[in-house]
C-alpha cells in the first residue's frame, strides 16, 4: 500500500472510477471496506465524491464528507 500513488472505486461489474477530490490518506484508510459514495460523474470514469460511506454492523456510515471538509479547511 506505501507504494501506491492512488487507489480507485471498483464496483461489483468490474467497472472502475477515479475518485480524484478524495485524498490518497482517505481512500487507502478504507481501502478493504464496503463503502457508497455519492457524487457527481464526471466523464467516463471519474466521480467527484460528495459523501462516503463505510459499512459497518449492516448500516453505513458517513466517515467523510466534501461540504464539512471544505468548512474545515476553511476555519481559521
Amino acid at each position: 500500500i506505501a507504494l501506491e500513488h492512488d487507489f480507485v472505486l471498483l464496483t461489483p461489474d468490474g467497472r472502475h472510477f477515479l475518485l480524484p477530490n478524495l485524498s490518497v490518506l482517505v481512500k487507502a484508510r478504507f481501502l478493504t471496506e464496503n463503502v457508497r459514495i455519492t457524487g457527481e460523474k464526471k466523464g467516463s470514469d471519474s466521480i467527484w465524491v460528495e459523501n462516503l460511506e463505510v459499512k459497518r454492523d449492516q448500516e453505513y456510515k458517513t466517515v467523510w464528507n466534501y461540504e464539512k471538509q471544505q468548512r474545515q479547511l476553511a476555519a481559521p
